[in-house]
Order: C-alpha cells, then sequence, then structure tokens
C-alpha cells in the first residue's frame, strides 16, 4: 500500500481518524526478541502471505532496514533499473577502452 507524501499544515485532515488511517495503521511496533527474533503481528503475515519458512530479506537503507520478500525486492531493482541503458553504457565503455588500447 503505498501511501501519499506528507500534508502541509493546511492540508492536514481535521478528523485524526483519517490521519490514523492515512498515516499509521500501516504501522506496527514490535520488539526485538532474544537472538534478535521479531514477531510479525498475525494480521499483517496475512495480508502479506507470510508463513512459516518463508525466505525474507532485510534491505538496510539510509532511512532504515526494509524488510521484503524475494518477489518484492524484485519489483523494487526492476523499478529502479527501469529506463536504464546499462548495456549500451557498458558497450560504450569498452569501445572507448579498446580505442584507446589499439592507439598503443
Amino acid at each position: 500500500m503505498q501511501r501519499p507524501a506528507l500534508l502541509s499544515e493546511a492540508q492536514f485532515p481535521v478528523d485524526a481518524s483519517e490521519w490514523y488511517i492515512v498515516y499509521v495503521s500501516g504501522t506496527h511496533l514490535v520488539k526485538m526478541g532474544d537472538r534478535g527474533r521479531l514477531v510479525v503481528p498475525l494480521a499483517l503475515r496475512e495480508r502479506a502471505g507470510l508463513a512459516e519458512g518463508r525466505q525474507l530479506v532485510l534491505v538496510e537503507t539510509d532511512d532504515g532496514i526494509v524488510l521484503l520478500t524475494q518477489d518484492q525486492l524484485k519489483r523494487r531493482v526492476r523499478a529502479d533499473l527501469e529506463g536504464l541503458r546499462l548495456v549500451d553504457e557498458l558497450l560504450a565503455a569498452r569501445r572507448v577502452e579498446s580505442a584507446d588500447d589499439d592507439a598503443l
């Protein structure tokens, strides 16, 4: 579920329950257990399709730690790379290096 950008004071909803639904309802407070274990609340596990033994990926970012399934991570990486012409850039760099080698 994608959350909207933060609201300015002029846009802040008057009804606090609206604010809660939009910004806080997907937030879950958990406590680190022994040996670094975290318990993901049941309702969240069910919505995310998480079952015992499901492999998850922790990604460390500048903003904190993100917990993703492998499929979610693949989609995120593909979205980040969409539109980039990495192969073309690599070939262009190799051609420059080759031309430099031939000039020697």
